[in-house]
């Protein structure tokens, strides 16, 4: 297990670097070895990392599948930050494919459930949503100042 979590982390050092795709092998052995352990927080995490590889490859379709299949394991355990990074990584699918008020939906209950949880998104999965949020608001919006 503790290689499974090695493999997880290194592949989010290469999703913070912006290259999701360089930790793809990683994730899916983390995959591997939670599956076979039976260890569905590794499968869990594994799985939404490589959701983020998808999403960042332009496989909206196996974004959304892989991030499903992560929330729907994350959920068992109830509100956490983990859930609100599962629900971030369907907003950005929504987004992607147009479905902005979606989006937005999500991203809002992503913001209820870490106020909630006194929790924030891995840092990985907090630039992507960033990123996102930058592209809803209009490009002269700005950020209004004191």
């Amino acid at each position: 297990m503790r290689r499974a979590e090695l493999a997880i982390s290194l592949g989010e050092v290469d999703r913070c670097a912006g290259d999701a795709a360089r930790g793809a092998p990683l994730f899916e052995q983390a995959l591997a070895t939670g599956r076979g352990l039976g260890d569905t927080m590794i499968v869990a995490w594994a799985l939404h990392n490589l959701g983020h590889v998808a999403l960042q490859s332009g496989d909206l379709s196996a974004a959304a599948a892989r991030f499903q299949e992560s929330l729907e394991l994350r959920q068992r355990s109830g509100p956490s930050s983990d859930v609100a990074a599962g629900l971030a990584g369907l907003a950005s699918v929504a987004l992607r494919e147009g479905a902005l008020d979606e989006g937005v939906r999500l991203f809002e209950q992503v913001e209820s459930m870490l106020a909630s949880t006194h929790s924030v998104l891995p840092p990985a999965d907090e630039l992507v949503r960033r990123a996102d949020l930058a592209r809803l608001v209009p490009s002269g919006g700005g950020q209004g100042g004191g």
